[in-house]
């Protein structure tokens, strides 16, 4: 019951995120934006570089400053556009690093990321019901990106040996 009344604030925001009114291809990230994350974390050589990678796509459609970043109507197309973006590196990595794995070493790495996307959800849900209209949606779909970018870098370089 606990868990119920815990999740319930996200659970109720869902429709309201599903329904933000953004047209999925407008959404869809170029493969020049997708070429700028993955460029940028090959070239960091430290988990501080590599962060700063995160919302480099998502400022520069809001700020109109590179051409090789498609403009988007809204702020919040920009972020989820760079959200789906490292959610696609996201899946890679995993997928990766779960190949090396077996027996426990591979359910312990799904049962962290299962409890990874309960927080993460979680987490940026509560956003959604705290906050007023727009800046509370806008404010979750920023915590998602940022907490998918900083998730993919942690899986990424997780060290298996």
């Amino acid at each position: 019951m606990r868990r119920l009344i815990f999740f319930l604030p996200f659970l109720i925001s869902l429709p309201a995120l599903a329904a933000s009114g953004d047209d999925p291809a407008s959404i869809e990230p170029t493969g020049s934006e997708k070429q700028i994350i993955l460029s940028c974390v090959e070239a960091a050589s430290s988990l501080i570089e590599q962060r700063q990678c995160i919302k480099r796509v998502a400022d520069a459609c809001n700020e109109g400053t590179n051409p090789e970043v498609k403009p988007r109507s809204r702020t919040r197309t920009c972020v989820q556009a760079e959200e789906r973006i490292w959610d696609e590196l996201l899946n890679r990595w995993y997928r990766e690093k779960a190949s090396l794995l077996s027996g426990r070493g591979l359910e312990a790495l799904r049962k962290a990321q299962q409890t990874w996307i309960a927080y993460r959800d979680a987490k940026c849900g509560l956003f959604s019901v705290i906050q007023d209209g727009a800046l509370g949606f806008d404010n979750a779909f920023l915590c998602r990106l940022e907490e998918t970018a900083h998730r993919a870098l942690e899986i990424r370089d997780l060290d298996i040996m």
